[in-house]
């Protein structure tokens, strides 16, 4: 089931946004089109910058999530109000809810302020890395002799977690960055033990998975981690860019 959608380039502008209604008629319960900035192509100059209920020219509403940094809607803690479940469950206003809205938000150094619409009563299934599991420990079968060896080549055992992290940095930083391969893997060895081994050249995916894995071979638990290396700043905006070629791992 598809719940919000984003239109290409931000094209909902004030003469278009009549196409919102469609949405709400598929049953999507939220959108990410509009962008409340002053631009010569898109935008809508006097919109909102935060989590808000819309209504269309045709008395549809729909929750708009405009894509810049949120301001406002911030709840304070009230003596009231008791978490349930571990924290992953807040109760702010009894009574039923009459539509769901899924949110995710990024989280620097544990803090964050939650944007949310007028009138939510409930907020659930708040979401947090757990502590290290068995699966953090795993080495795949293919990559375990690789990974073991260069393990062991560079001391990672014998070192303390935060120094054997440095190890496996400083390894990597004498690698190169590509975006090419120039020929499949000698048989034997898997892309990622090539890219260990022989080439030393690659993407951001070998980077990572070989980080990870050299430190579980390390017997510290790790976990891959994707999402966007957001640098591209817009002063027309006062917004940063996030773009596909973003994508960082």
């Amino acid at each position: 089931m598809v719940l919000g959608y984003r239109a290409a380039s931000y094209s909902i502008v004030p003469d278009s946004l009549g196409a919102l209604g469609i949405l709400v008629e598929i049953g999507c319960v939220y959108d990410s089109s509009t962008f409340p900035v002053r631009h010569d192509r898109y935008g809508i100059q006097d919109g909102l910058r935060v989590l808000h209920q819309l209504s269309t020219p045709g008395k549809k509403v729909i929750v708009e999530w405009p894509p810049v940094g949120f301001r406002g809607f911030v709840i304070a803690r009230r003596a009231d109000l008791q978490a349930e479940e571990g924290g992953a469950t807040w109760t702010l206003e009894r009574g039923g809810a009459e539509r769901r809205v899924q949110i995710a938000h990024r989280v620097d150094q544990r803090r964050m302020l939650l944007a949310l619409p007028a009138g939510v009563t409930r907020v659930t299934g708040l979401a947090h890395y757990d502590a290290p599991a068995i699966d953090d420990d795993r080495l795949p079968p293919g990559e375990r002799e690789t990974f073991s060896c260069l393990a062991q080549e560079l001391g990672l055992r014998a070192l303390p977690q935060e120094q054997a992290v440095q190890r496996v940095v400083q390894h990597l930083q004498g690698f190169t960055y590509s975006l090419w391969r120039e020929a499949p893997p000698p048989a034997g060895l898997t892309p990622l033990a090539d890219f260990v081994t022989r080439t030393k050249s690659g993407r951001y995916e070998y980077f990572a998975a070989s980080a990870v894995l050299l430190l579980r071979a390390a017997g510290i638990p790790a976990r891959y981690a994707t999402g966007y290396s957001v640098m591209e700043y817009s002063p027309l905006e006062e917004v940063y860019v996030v773009r596909a070629r973003h994508a960082h791992a």
